[in-house]
């Protein structure tokens, strides 16, 4: 993910909404294309993705490299704000453990 954000820390970037931020998944590409450099753009890359289809499977995909290397980028992209929020909420439930008092309780609720 550093591969393509200015900083984790930067809430804006993070969730995409700081407009000088430049568009690093250029750089993502070109990673994966170093990691990738023994293998040809036509030739296919064997692996494993999560599909919903009314139940989560893993499912076997095959796709030449430079379609993986576009998955691949627009999965992490994808993932940025996740990851921010997913940081700050638990740093925040963290904080309100740590000054919960004798006559308090947390209550967590998953609603998905």
């Amino acid at each position: 993910m550093d591969k393509i954000v200015c900083s984790r820390d930067n809430r804006a970037c993070m969730l995409h909404c700081y407009t000088d931020c430049p568009n690093n998944s250029e750089s993502l590409k070109n990673y994966l294309s170093d990691l990738l450099k023994d293998y040809e753009d036509e030739e296919e890359i064997q692996f494993s993705q999560w599909i919903n289809d009314g139940r989560m499977k893993l499912q076997t995909m095959t796709l030449p490299v430079e379609e993986f290397k576009e998955l691949v980028t627009e999965k992490i992209v994808g993932l940025i704000p996740h990851s921010y929020i997913s940081k700050i909420q638990s740093s925040y439930l963290k904080t309100r453990k740590e000054i919960l008092k004798d006559d308090e309780c947390l209550i967590l609720m998953e609603f998905a």
